[in-house]
């Protein structure tokens, strides 16, 4: 496929539909955001040390004020409460989530034009 074509194909979709690449672009990186924060919280916190021992423990490669945010933020009582309330309704639970990450509206769909 020539290079133009292909060029001129994604320049036209991206000004078709700019609201609906932003939207997409903007909550893969905040899913990507968000479980990266949860890998650096498991692995570089530890309950038995003191908060500066936490804030010296930082790897390589991030922000020491962003790591201090974020570990004001794991530390905040509110955070650890919705945790602690996350955890408790989780294990409260009898059947596993098996929906998939569909939604409804299209499974639905997907239904009604299988039966047409």
């Amino acid at each position: 496929m020539p290079k133009n074509y292909m060029e001129d194909c994604f320049e036209t979709i991206l000004k078709v539909s700019k609201s609906i690449a932003y939207r997409y672009c903007n909550s893969r990186i905040s899913k990507k955001w968000a479980t990266h924060r949860q890998m650096l919280w498991i692995e570089y916190f530890d309950p038995t040390r003191r908060k500066t021992e936490i804030l010296s423990n930082v790897s390589s490669g991030i922000n020491k004020d962003q790591w201090a945010s974020l570990i004001a933020y794991c530390q905040k009582p509110s955070t650890m409460e919705r945790c602690r309330r996350s955890e408790e309704i989780e294990r409260k639970q009898k059947r596993p989530h098996t929906g998939g990450s569909k939604a409804n509206s299209r499974r639905h769909y997907e239904m009604i034009c299988a039966l047409i």
